[in-house]
């Protein structure tokens, strides 16, 4: 009798969690799926920063932001490799 208790809550946890495993990530509705970003160089930093409408202006005091992506970089050795910038 002293093991229902017990088993009840282990029981619930494991269903919890299986549960919040198979369930799907939340994303922010504008989120959308990119191949991994390579940036070589400052003009195509500031090239991709206006075809892909990322905010900012490159600036220390106003960075460019890359928001709202879902990057699928399985199998390569990066999400966002960069290279070459010089700007500050």
């Amino acid at each position: 009798m002293r093991f229902k208790l017990p088993l009840a809550i282990m029981t619930a946890i494991v269903l919890l969690s299986a549960t919040l495993v198979l369930l799907p990530t939340s994303a922010s509705a504008t989120s959308i799926t990119s191949s991994p970003i390579t940036i070589n160089g400052d003009s195509n930093l500031a090239a991709q920063a206006s075809a892909n409408n990322w905010s900012g202006n490159g600036l220390a005091s106003n960075p460019y932001i890359i928001s709202n992506l879902n990057i699928n970089a399985e199998g390569g050795p990066a999400a966002i490799g960069i290279r070459g910038i010089t700007s500050t």
